[in-house]
């Protein structure tokens, strides 16, 4: 069922290549971008797809669009494939060429850590939900596709004993991963667990 999510996902980015112009003009926290997918293999990237986001005072505009950025605390993934927004990492393999930084890409592993209310990690196969944005505090809703993340030095252990590393990416709050405004009331799907505030989501449905 994830998988085929996933491909709806895939199917979003295919209808955006078509209907998103693509603007090679790029200043300072403004970004006019499309969408130009590239696939990677074992190339290690943040995975954010079960993540909530903190925000922050600051913002950047997309497209014309004002969003306000926040942090994202996501899980590093060194395996598998993984699917980037060259429109936006300019074809690079890490935000700042080194292993210090990676970028938060779209992938598909059976299982990874995934954050508990109760602050714990769950090593887990991801459950897709049905997500509604509403202006109550921790109601908003983040897009963390192909934006850079710092990766953290310290090494967490899931409840199952896995071990693993995580990433703190920035990206727009309100966002969807066409780069395009989500409106609060839209209906949305993600996989991060209930009661997680402002979880990383894509619209999928009409608003509803």
């Amino acid at each position: 069922e994830r998988n085929n999510m996933f491909k709806k996902l895939l199917t979003i980015i295919v209808i955006a290549l078509i209907t998103v112009a693509l603007v090679a003009t790029f200043g300072k926290n403004t970004k006019n971008v499309g969408i130009k997918l590239h696939q990677y293999n074992d190339l290690p990237y943040a995975l954010c797809a079960a993540s909530g986001t903190k925000p922050l005072n600051q913002y950047i505009v997309i497209n014309g669009v004002k969003y306000r950025l926040g942090l994202s605390e996501c899980p590093i993934i060194t395996t598998g494939a993984s699917f980037a927004n060259t429109d936006l990492t300019e074809g690079k393999l890490t935000p700042d060429g080194t292993l210090a930084t990676v970028w938060s890409l779209f992938g598909v592993p059976s299982t990874f850590p995934i954050k508990q209310t109760d602050g714990s990690w769950i090593n887990m196969t991801p459950v897709h939900r049905n997500f509604k944005n509403t202006k109550t505090p921790g109601g908003g809703s983040s897009n963390q596709w192909s934006f850079p993340c710092v990766v953290e030095p310290r090494l967490l252990t899931a409840t199952d004993g896995t071990t693993f590393r995580v990433a703190i990416c920035k990206g727009p709050m309100m966002e969807n991963i066409n780069n395009k405004p989500i409106k609060f009331g839209t209906r949305t799907w993600t996989e991060a667990p209930k009661g997680i505030p402002n979880p990383i989501v894509a619209q999928i449905l009409s608003n509803s």
